[in-house]
């Protein structure tokens, strides 16, 4: 596969999951951290199961820099609230 072509098939990748999660979440009813764990969870072994665990912890270490200073999306959301009334 080209670089192109493996971007491509990864963005379709990343689509079909979103998609499929949010269904189990519309299905069950479970909180989203729930599902995302053990998405997590079975990603991270499949992942160290391909590439071996010295090349799936670097990729997670290089994740966890990019995503450590992002804030919930609760957080985001209270910072973009509008104090009601005034002091």
């Amino acid at each position: 596969m080209t670089k192109e072509e493996r971007l491509e098939a990864a963005s379709w990748v990343a689509e079909a999951v979103r998609t499929l999660l949010g269904d189990i979440r519309a299905e069950t009813g479970w909180p989203a951290e729930v599902i995302l764990s053990g998405a997590h969870a079975e990603v991270v072994t499949l992942l160290a199961m391909s590439v071996g665990g010295p090349v799936a912890a670097s990729m997670a270490e290089q994740s966890a820099d990019r995503v450590r200073s992002l804030p919930s999306l609760g957080a985001v959301i209270l910072g973009m609230t509008p104090v009601a009334g005034s002091a």
